[in-house]
């Protein structure tokens, strides 16, 4: 179709330059952008223990990468209308760490109102929750992830779900907690109905160490993924308000049991 006004022999220049100028646009965007994403779909670190490391329920001596679960994370409970009130409402962070016997976790959680675990009702109870399963599950193996259920009780417990039998309690588990006070910073408040409960908030340490038998199939050696998901579970007044979730960033670090990917390093803390 001929530009009216232009001379024949100038349209196709136009039309050329125009779609390498749209080309020029599509290689610049993929500069921009191509790293980001190649970098989201990277499977979280999980560094090699230190020989030293022991469980106490202190996390001043770890120093791997941790994963930070705040406002990106909630997921508001199906029926509740409750209104995410920042750091201080909830938020948590998660460190791994594995040897030849355990997958070690070190995990902190802010919230502002904690209600124990009572007689197991875990929906009705401020609790942890990791899953984790092989990377790749052989086809004749259980598919079904290891769900454990950690409370922030004193002594700690943890639970691991049974399909059949439903919660039982898993004395394999290493794990150790502590706890401090965090003192509210003067700013002001998102909303009234978000407000903290308390003045002073709690910060709950968990550290566990997992033995790797829970994991039958699974073989722990540099290079190797596992899947995980983590949850923290938010209940106020007696009521799951909603929780913080992370199982990988995109499809592409998802596992073959939809978790998201996790890979054992070689590398040693610093």
């Amino acid at each position: 179709m001929a530009l009216p006004g232009f001379p024949p022999q100038l349209q196709t220049p136009l039309r050329t330059r125009t779609d390498r100028t749209r080309f020029g646009w599509v290689i610049v965007m993929l500069a921009l952008f191509l790293p980001t994403l190649l970098l989201a779909a990277e499977p979280f670190p999980c560094h090699r223990a230190d020989p030293d490391k022991f469980i106490d329920g202190r996390l001043d001596e770890w120093s791997e990468p941790y994963l930070a679960l705040a406002e990106g994370n909630w997921r508001l409970e199906e029926g509740s209308t409750a209104v995410y009130g920042g750091l201080f409402d909830l938020s948590a962070t998660l460190r791994l760490a594995w040897d030849d016997k355990h997958l070690y976790a070190g995990i902190a959680v802010v919230d502002d109102l904690f209600l124990p675990e009572q007689d197991q009702l875990i929906d009705k109870s401020d609790v942890v929750i990791l899953r984790v399963a092989p990377a790749i599950v052989p086809a004749n193996a259980d598919s079904a992830p290891q769900e454990l259920i950690i409370t922030q009780t004193s002594p700690m417990r943890v639970y691991r779900r049974d399909p059949a039998a439903g919660l039982m309690p898993v004395a394999e588990v290493a794990i150790g907690m502590g706890r401090t006070l965090l003192s509210l910073p003067d700013t002001p408040i998102p909303c009234e109905a978000c407000k903290p409960a308390a003045k002073h908030i709690t910060k709950i340490f968990y550290e566990l160490a997992i033995p790797w038998s829970l994991l039958p199939d699974f073989t722990p050696c540099a290079g190797a993924d596992i899947g995980l998901e983590v949850q923290v579970l938010d209940v106020d007044g007696g009521d799951l308000r909603g929780r913080l979730k992370w199982r990988g960033v995109s499809g592409v670090r998802r596992t073959t049991t939809d978790l998201g990917r996790v890979r054992l390093s070689a590398q040693m803390p610093r």
